[in-house]
């Protein structure tokens, strides 16, 4: 199975660089989220610590996705470049991948059309997978080091090859290395491939293969807070079954509701439109027409351990869904393949895709807008903030935006409103609030107890409005 590039590979290649190149060119650079940040100066720490040996502090995230980035930006380009090229070239790279694979299990596809429009449709235009094609996270590499690692789990399975079990390995320890979620979604391949490769009898100089989850697990534990730092993580301090069936959860991320319980929102990969929308549909008639492959049970047992997982949390991230979603194309493209066949003969199919393509764009328009709005919130916010602050004090209060504005404006000295309960504001300074959205989800947490006392204890000016709520005051007496 030697791959060559057609001129569908290179459009799912290429296509996503294409348009993260444009929408830097509008000036999203990726940077806007917590998530984001943290990882943008991770990745600085790591370039000054391979260009002078310092080893940096303990970061809280697996790095992998930092590192590679470190390497690739050395020297060259500022690091948020690199890092929002990598999530885009990283769904290319998946595009391509998923591809091959679905037309090595579906061999009557080979050469055809649908395999590229299901792809392009549900793969590079989903609206959630297209949001973190161009956000600075370690999501969508994540989503390759899957995608990457079913590809050449299915080629060893059919050829014995020894190069695909050496880079499916590669993939999975380097997907852990980059989202430790993944280890889930990837422990029942990994428990195959071991037991397929011993049952062939390897070569003892095959035992070096080891070498690659045992070197990256050592580089991990040098440069994370792991094991302490991922077992007091509140994702697992918190879990709990009763999560299944919640859809108001009391966390350390304040009062948290949604419209659906969890067991509903891990689905959100088989029906909601920021995923494969008509997904139910397709899983439907796969089942109907016999056309499930025994070789596809695994990805459902990926999918259902994930989920079981996921489903005991307290917070509905949609990016915590895209670990699955390369399984849900897979398993769901045979559905979609019938309904391709059967309506290539009619002369206005082509009309119907196009259709859906035009949504696929709106819907991922709707998804982006709000991380645009913000992103460019945060940018200025950052630029008119230091017009206000006073020569004695370079002082701001604030939470949520605060990482934003410090990375933005290194010289701002910002005291978050969420890490403990302030006694006592000092006058002349500056304090960014959102009441709006705070009211709610941080009633009987910090921020909130800080505003109230804020605005009960001292008098203030408000210097500038914002939109989403925001509001700028000084802090008179």
């Amino acid at each position: 199975m030697r791959i060559r590039f057609s001129k569908y590979e290179y459009l799912l290649l290429l296509t996503p660089v294409g348009l993260w190149i444009l929408y830097r060119l509008a000036g999203l650079d990726g940077t806007t989220g917590q998530d984001s940040y943290a990882y943008t100066e991770f990745t600085v720490s790591l370039q000054n610590w391979l260009r002078t040996g310092i080893k940096p502090d303990a970061f809280f995230w697996p790095p992998g996705y930092p590192l590679l980035v470190a390497l690739l930006s050395l020297g060259f380009l500022p690091v948020s470049i690199i890092l929002q090229f990598i999530s885009s070239i990283s769904l290319g790279v998946s595009l391509v991948y998923l591809k091959y694979l679905l037309t090595e299990l579906n061999p009557d596809v080979r050469n055809d059309k649908s395999v590229f429009i299901y792809l392009v449709l549900w793969g590079m235009f989903a609206p959630y997978v297209f949001r973190n094609s161009l956000t600075n996270t370690s999501d969508m590499m994540g989503f390759c080091m899957i995608s990457g690692t079913l590809y050449h789990y299915f080629k060893y399975l059919e050829k014995s090859s020894f190069g695909d079990l050496l880079t499916a390995t590669s993939f999975i320890s380097y997907g852990i290395f980059t989202r430790y979620v993944n280890l889930i979604v990837f422990l029942p391949f990994a428990i195959h491939l071991i037991w397929y490769w011993m049952k062939d009898r390897p070569a003892p100089i095959q035992i070096l293969i080891l070498l690659i989850p045992a070197s990256l697990l050592a580089l991990n534990l040098y440069l994370s807070d792991v094991p302490a730092g991922l077992i007091s993580h509140p994702y697992l301090t918190h879990w709990h079954f009763s999560h299944y069936f919640n859809s108001r959860f009391s966390s350390p991320e304040g009062q948290l509701m949604y419209f659906f319980p969890n067991i509903v929102f891990v689905l959100y990969p088989i029906f909601h439109p920021g995923f494969l929308m008509p997904g139910f549909l397709f899983l439907a008639l796969t089942l109907w027409k016999k056309q499930w492959q025994k070789r596809l049970s695994l990805l459902s047992i990926s999918y259902v351990l994930f989920c079981l997982f996921i489903a005991g949390n307290y917070a509905q991230s949609p990016r915590h869904l895209l670990a699955i979603y390369p399984m849900v194309l897979i398993v769901c493209f045979n559905g979609f393949n019938s309904v391709y066949k059967w309506l290539s003969p009619k002369t206005k199919s082509k009309w119907l895709w196009f259709g859906i393509l035009i949504l696929q764009f709106l819907l991922c328009a709707r998804a982006l807008y709000p991380t645009i709005k913000r992103n460019r919130l945060e940018k200025i916010m950052a630029t008119e903030i230091n017009s206000f602050i006073s020569d004695q004090h370079h002082l701001l209060y604030s939470f949520d935006i605060d990482i934003a504005l410090q990375y933005r404006q290194p010289d701002l000295h910002i005291q978050s409103l969420y890490d403990s309960v302030i006694v006592a504001f000092i006058p002349q300074t500056l304090v960014l609030i959102n009441e709006q959205a705070w009211s709610r989800q941080w009633q009987d947490k910090n921020p909130m107890i800080n505003v109230v006392n804020l605005k009960k204890n001292h008098q203030l000016t408000k210097l500038k409005e914002y939109d989403d709520g925001w509001n700028l005051y000084r802090i008179e007496k």
